[in-house]
């Protein structure tokens, strides 16, 4: 049995957590870290914890006083966690979210899995693991308290959780971060599951009683994983979980290739901003329409058509024949000659296909952000698996709220503005 900690060298272990709460807060205010999606929520859990710890600093009607605190209100404190989650942060790259919530259907009941880290544009998922090597191996062997997950619990979700949430078409790769080493056993157990595995592989106590259970629990893992391998090779979405994903209007499972990288489907918005008057070098102008005048503040600041250029590079560029037949109107009908001349430039190297859609966009509730042409749009990318460029995010942000997770990128409006330019007074630039 562990004698009790002195007072003072808990006050001292106190007051060094406390300060390690006060560089992760710091940390999560670098620049590096603009830009994460979820680094509020992550800031709020470490508040919290540091708000637990420090009510034994005080005496009084303010806390609890020096004299309560225990050994066990600094081992339960989930800073260690906290603490480990921000490290990887600042060492993995790029990072799109952190506590970042998903829908997981099991067994027939929708719940959510919180991923600790989304990197790589959402493709990857990292689980980080700070918990010492034996007690996750006295986890994984049942021998928690009645009722607990285990971490092949934990594992199962994520690997199901990650088959029904794919990023750009493509199925994230789950990753367990072990900050403190795992046992051997336990990482064949993860990486039969096609988890993959980081941290100090560390080799099994051959004297530990329990060691020829678990390796029949891994070769049992594994014949388990094989037998959903092969069972898959015919559909991706081989269980009764994943079958019914499918079969809901905001699925992330499709049957079809993966992501074409190489293409990129255009929006009619995408298409206005490259020839508009206002990001080809005519930006310097007051109009009498306030969207127009906010839209050439926008370009001074931020020049559409550069950004257009670097995502469009030397890829191959395709619209539906709904977007070409109403851009086209739309040129005809408000566009200058210059932007007219711009149009048949860019149609040059633009295909038109069909308009097509997944099933997943065709059932969409038509709403105010929610148009059938639209539809057609961003239902043709997502039939033939590349990214829409487009500057439409109320559909996008309608679609995701209906559970659609489209592969889009993102640019800013621009309208035609050549005629308007007749009527709209130049400025300099010390007038904006």
């Amino acid at each position: 049995m562990a004698l009790p900690a002195h007072p003072e060298e808990l006050m001292a272990q106190l007051n060094q957590k406390c300060a390690q709460g006060d560089r992760l807060l710091a940390t999560l205010h670098s620049p590096d870290l603009a830009g994460v999606t979820g680094l509020a929520k992550l800031e709020k859990k470490i508040r919290q914890e540091l708000k637990f710890l420090r009510k034994f600093t005080q005496n009084g009607p303010g806390g609890p006083g020096r004299g309560t605190l225990k050994r066990e209100h600094l081992q339960c404190s989930n800073l260690q966690n906290l603490a480990a989650i921000v490290e990887v942060l600042q060492t993995t790259g790029p990072v799109v979210a952190v506590l970042q919530p998903f829908n997981v259907l099991t067994e027939g009941r929708e719940r959510k899995v919180t991923v600790d880290i989304v990197a790589d544009q959402g493709l990857r998922w990292i689980k980080v693991v700070a918990r010492n090597p034996k007690s996750l191996d006295q986890n994984s062997d049942g021998a928690g308290q009645f009722g607990q997950r285990t971490l092949m619990d934990q594992v199962r979700e994520f690997v199901r959780g990650s088959r029904q949430n794919r990023k750009l078409f493509q199925v994230p790769i789950v990753h367990f971060m072990f900050r403190h080493g795992v046992s051997d056993v336990l990482a064949r157990q993860l990486e039969r599951k096609g988890v993959r595995v980081s941290g100090t592989i560390l080799p099994r106590d051959p004297s530990d009683p329990r060691l020829g259970e678990l390796e029949d629990a891994s070769s049992s893992e594994s014949d388990s994983s094989q037998d959903e391998a092969d069972s898959s090779d015919e559909t991706p979405s081989s269980s009764e979980d994943e079958r019914s994903v499918a079969s809901k209007p905001g699925n992330q499972l499709s049957c079809e290739a993966g992501f074409d990288p190489h293409t990129l489907n255009l929006d009619i918005t995408a298409m206005i901003a490259y020839v508009s008057a206002l990001t080809n070098g005519h930006a310097h102008y007051r109009f009498k329409e306030k969207i127009l005048t906010e839209q050439a503040l926008w370009e001074r600041a931020r020049p559409a058509r550069a950004h257009l250029d670097q995502i469009f590079g030397d890829k191959a560029l395709i619209c539906c024949q709904s977007a070409m037949t109403d851009f086209q109107t739309i040129i005809g009908t408000l566009g200058g000659p210059g932007e007219r001349a711009r149009s048949q430039a860019l149609l040059a190297r633009v295909s038109t296909v069909p308009d097509q859609m997944t099933d997943r966009v065709k059932v969409l509730d038509v709403s105010g952000k929610i148009k059938e042409r639209s539809q057609a749009i961003f239902g043709t990318g997502d039939r033939l698996r590349v990214a829409t460029v487009s500057a439409n995010s109320g559909f996008v942000r309608a679609a995701k709220g209906q559970g659609v997770d489209l592969a889009v990128i993102l640019h800013e409006s621009r309208a035609l503005t050549e005629d308007k330019m007749k009527t709209a007074k130049p400025i300099t630039d010390h007038e904006d």
